[in-house]
């Protein structure tokens, strides 16, 4: 049988979206998979290009080494672990106590408005 595919949203939205998804999924609804970022410009700090470049790697692969993710993924091995660790301080990916970093989903879709100011 086959794995069912994983998708995550990556959003912005206020604090009262957040509850409102939050509330339906308690109330058993099925709200998905979010990553909620305040704003746009929060988002594009933490998903830079070569942090993007991170998550293709990494979407449905299970877990890698950082000397794994270093062979596909080039630049500087020091920038590839500061990158690393903003993405888990972002709670973006996960770093299991193997030392070895994972994302748990196999596609992202990237959702927000901009609006005139």
């Amino acid at each position: 049988m086959a794995r069912e595919q994983r998708k995550v949203t990556f959003s912005v939205s206020s604090d009262t979206d957040f509850i409102a998804r939050a509330t339906a999924a308690f109330g058993g609804g099925n709200a998905g998979h979010f990553i909620t970022f305040a704003t746009p410009e929060l988002l594009w700090a933490t998903l830079s290009p070569a942090r993007w470049n991170i998550l293709k790697l990494l979407a449905g692969q299970g877990g890698l080494t950082l000397d794994e993710i270093g062979r596909h993924v080039s630049g500087e091995p020091h920038a590839l672990a500061g990158d690393l660790d903003a993405l888990c301080n972002a709670g973006v990916i996960d770093r299991a106590e193997d030392g070895r970093f994972a994302f748990p989903y196999d596609s992202i879709h990237v959702d927000f408005v901009l609006e005139a100011a």
